[in-house]
């Protein structure tokens, strides 16, 4: 299944209290999703040239699967399209008892698909944000994270974290031979990594 890259396009999608449970199957690794989610989008245009014009809210989220499980929690977001950006204009959310807030912007200006590409910049803090990534460790982390991408390239993603009351698996260091990276517990990732990462208490 594919839409070519020149194929006009022309929908508008208006929703009012959807609960993300109803697509939650469709993420795998044990995924429960909850919250309320309210959004009216309109898209036209082509694959090439997409235009893309309103708003998203998400309030009460959750989240928990076997790629984190230590549920995530209170969340509220707010996404709003202005034909080829988007901008995450405010994300705030319980992990565990500690919280992450984030914000930027994604452009599209290249489309979709073949020969199209996509930028964008998020800025993120920690504040005692808990984890527990099977595949990697868990702790409370507190810090600042940037996701930035120019095409081409990989996206890089820098900051400063330190990780408190936590541990890391050995396997985490042994790379895809290790069984860890067998599991469904592991995400895919292909960033360049900047991060600079510190032990804190108890790790």
């Amino acid at each position: 299944f594919g839409i070519a890259q020149n194929q006009p396009m022309s929908f508008d999608i208006e929703v009012d209290d959807f609960d993300p449970s109803a697509v939650q199957a469709l993420l795998g690794s044990k995924t429960k999703l909850g919250g309320s989610i309210a959004a009216h989008v309109g898209l036209s245009g082509t694959m090439h040239s997409p235009q893309i014009f309103g708003h998203a809210e998400i309030s009460n989220g959750s989240y928990v699967s076997d790629l984190d499980t230590v549920p995530v929690t209170a969340t509220v977001a707010a996404v709003t399209f202005n034909r080829r950006t988007a901008t995450l204009q405010s994300f705030r959310g319980f992990f565990g008892s500690g919280t992450i807030g984030a914000a930027g912007d994604l452009s599209f200006a290249q489309g979709f698909g073949v020969g199209g590409d996509v930028s964008y910049a998020f800025h993120a803090v920690a504040s005692g944000a808990q984890v527990n990534l099977p595949a990697y460790g868990s702790g409370a982390i507190d810090g600042t994270a940037d996701l930035v991408r120019t095409p081409p390239g990989l996206a890089k993603l820098t900051g400063a974290a330190t990780l408190n009351n936590g541990s890391i698996p050995f396997a985490a260091f042994l790379g895809d031979s290790s069984a860890a990276a067998t599991t469904s517990s592991r995400p895919p990732v292909n960033v360049a990594w900047g991060m600079k990462v510190t032990a804190g208490k108890n790790v």
